[in-house]
């Protein structure tokens, strides 16, 4: 007797962004089989070819990839209060605890807004050995998809660069030889402003041995990742947050020579406003026309992927992650498959989202981050903060 096959869902939205920056299609949807997309058609394909399977239906709304934040500081959420102590005072009096509470609320915070994927530069205590494989345990506990790398650096001495190498190195093992998380990739990052020319070239040595990617950390708005074969980059836009702006050469983003992905550097966590931030400084640095709203939407998902190497994340289609967002569409402007990049990015936030997947598992439901309580979340990264100031 042949085993039934088995169940998925059939997920049906009024529009389906399936290959960002392509064309949307309206009236289409996918089929979620366990942790991957299965199928991706229109409503009546997939209902006809799958009676048996549950549907869900989301009139008025997009579905689209997950945010992929390819460049953030977890940890700088503990800083956002604009308190009299600099970043480099703040990074020394850290400890585990406040580590762990201001990643879990920034973690909560960017998968209410729909990221899926985060690519965490953590900036922690230098005497904090395992700091990096707790930091992978929160996120994994999540449900989050991420690639990790502890930014090593030289500022206080050279034995602390070469301790930031090897927390690097260790999750590199636990990731690529002992396979011990499921959604956690692993990369390495070093300063370029404050580091020797040896602690980089040890940091590119470590990378290329473990196929991994290279982050040559900088206080620009790019950041650039190396790898065997290929280079990409990170753009940041919200810089005008802080105290320094930066100009862009939006050539890099235009072209095709290499990969580049959007990045919200631990300032904010909407990433609306990231993407809207780059497309006003687009129009700002530019006599021309701004970039395209499809563009900056498969920067902020596939394009960020791609530079953090991840295979078969970023899109939505058949064999790939089902790492993926659900938009509310009630605009004040009527939503058409030919305007629906130019509106999202127009009308659209963090409160828009009503439904997060990541590798099949619904993590956000009706706007609500499943099984949190945000509250206590919340209260547990303030007490941290507070903690920090005395």
């Amino acid at each position: 007797m042949q085993p039934d096959p088995p169940s998925g869902t059939l997920i049906l939205p009024d529009y389906l962004i399936d290959i960002p920056g392509a064309p949307p299609k309206a009236n289409w949807g996918v089929r979620v089989l366990e942790e991957r997309i299965d199928a991706v058609a229109s409503w009546d394909t997939l209902i006809a070819a799958y009676p048996e399977d549950e549907q869900w239906r989301a009139p008025k709304q997009a579905l689209s990839p997950g945010f992929v934040d390819a460049h953030t500081h977890l940890t700088a959420l503990i800083g956002h209060g604009e308190t009299t102590l600099v970043w480099p005072e703040i990074v020394l009096q850290l400890d585990r605890e406040m580590v762990e509470r201001t990643v879990e609320s920034a973690l909560y915070h960017s998968l209410r807004a729909g990221t899926t994927t985060v690519g965490e530069c953590i900036q922690a205590p230098r005497l904090l050995p395992g700091i990096l494989r707790q930091v992978a345990g929160v996120v994994e506990s999540w449900g989050m998809r991420a690639a990790l790398a502890y930014l090593a650096s030289e500022d206080k001495s050279y034995e602390a660069g070469q301790a930031g190498l090897a927390e690097n190195a260790d999750l590199l093992e636990l990731c690529n030889q002992q396979r011990r998380y499921r959604n956690i990739h692993a990369y390495v990052a070093a300063e370029s402003s404050n580091a020797s020319d040896q602690l980089r070239q040890e940091a590119e040595a470590l990378a290329w041995d473990a196929e991994a990617r290279c982050l040559l950390h900088t206080d620009k708005a790019e950041q650039v990742v190396f790898w065997i074969g290929g280079r990409g980059r990170v753009y940041t836009p919200l810089l005008d947050l802080r105290y320094l702006a930066e100009p862009v050469d939006w050539l890099l983003l235009s072209g095709e020579e290499e990969l580049v992905g959007l990045g919200s550097d631990g300032a904010i966590f909407d990433f609306f406003r990231v993407m809207r931030s780059a497309r006003r400084l687009s129009r700002y640095q530019q006599s021309q026309k701004p970039l395209p709203a499809s563009h900056i939407w498969r920067l902020a998902t596939s394009g960020g992927a791609d530079v953090l190497g991840l295979e078969k994340v970023g899109q939505l289609r058949p064999g790939w992650q089902a790492d993926l967002q659900m938009i509310d569409l009630t605009f004040p402007s009527p939503v058409t498959a030919e305007n629906l990049y130019a509106q999202l990015l127009r009308y659209g936030s963090s409160q828009n989202v009503q439904a997060v997947m990541v590798a099949g598992q619904l993590l956000v439901l009706n706007g609500v981050v499943l099984g949190v309580d945000a509250a206590a979340v919340r209260e547990r990264a303030i007490e941290a903060a507070r903690k920090l100031i005395g």
